[in-house]
């Protein structure tokens, strides 16, 4: 199991377009689970076959339209992405 944060404060609709663009571009079949939200940042849960090094890696890549965004820290369970709306 893996967490994925996502951070910089994404309004409701954002972070929707945001989570379903990131589950058709990365192939996450089982999709992002939501298991925290606090102010600024909200935390899913997820499946990944390459583990937490391996989604940090394709998530360092992945260029989503629409929005910025930056891989802030990876350990072997958390992955923090910092994702912000292009202007």
């Amino acid at each position: 199991m893996i967490y994925l944060a996502v951070t910089g404060g994404l309004n409701h609709n954002q972070l929707s377009v945001f989570k379903e663009e990131l589950v058709r571009r990365v192939g996450l079949q089982q999709g992002l689970t939501e298991r925290l939200f606090e102010p600024g940042r909200v935390t899913y849960e997820l499946l990944y076959r390459g583990g937490a090094q391996g989604l940090s890696a394709q998530l360092a890549q992945l260029q989503l339209e629409g929005f910025y965004s930056q891989v802030v820290s990876t350990n072997a369970q958390e992955i923090i992405l910092d994702v912000r709306p292009q202007q």
